[in-house]
């Protein structure tokens, strides 16, 4: 049975879409109170001098820009946010 060009791009989508959302399962999610800021705290924008390479343990890598500004927004169990 041939497919047309139209079946075989529709399956060439459900395919990706499959894989897409399948790696979206490995990732854990787990609960984590948060506690913001209060309002009347004034807190400085932290500024990168150079960039910084961060890589999760599933893999997932992202590179933070030189001269980027970060905001303190709470915290958690874990650290600051």
């Amino acid at each position: 049975m041939k497919l047309s060009f139209l079946q075989s791009r529709n399956r060439a989508w459900l395919l990706c879409l499959t894989l897409g959302l399948g790696g979206c399962a490995a990732v854990r999610h787990t609960p984590a109170p948060f506690i913001p800021v209060a309002d009347t705290a004034v807190i400085a924008p932290r500024t990168l001098a150079q960039g910084m390479q961060l890589t999760l343990d599933t893999g997932y890598a992202r590179t933070l820009k030189p001269g980027s500004a970060w905001r303190r927004s709470g915290s958690i169990a874990q650290g600051e946010v």
